[in-house]
């Protein structure tokens, strides 16, 4: 089976490649969500681990915990940081290359 990306993982790899490069993303938590936006929230985490499985994007929050801890504590809320690779920049970037 070929791997596939849906619409809203296309568009948020072209808006990361044509900004920061980055995104952060909420971590889901049960006793603070309701379970519609658990749910949601949930998805996100699924189709972002894809994004990391594919090789397009990888995990920086380990890198940023210092900024996350300033975040957490004017939000209670945690969050992962995660960065577009190389090839995902090649792949999704507006600049198109021709062959002469």
């Amino acid at each position: 089976m070929i791997p596939q990306i849906n619409e809203a993982q296309f568009h948020t790899l072209k808006e990361m490649v044509s900004g920061t490069n980055a995104f952060s993303q909420i971590v889901p938590d049960p006793s603070k969500d309701t379970p519609s936006d658990l749910a949601l929230w949930e998805k996100g985490e699924a189709e972002t681990q894809q994004l990391v499985d594919l090789g397009l994007i990888v995990e920086t929050t380990e890198q940023c915990k210092d900024q996350i801890s300033r975040v957490f504590l004017t939000t209670n809320r945690l969050f992962r940081v995660f960065e577009t690779t190389d090839i995902a920049k090649q792949m999704f970037s507006d600049t198109h290359r021709t062959v002469q």
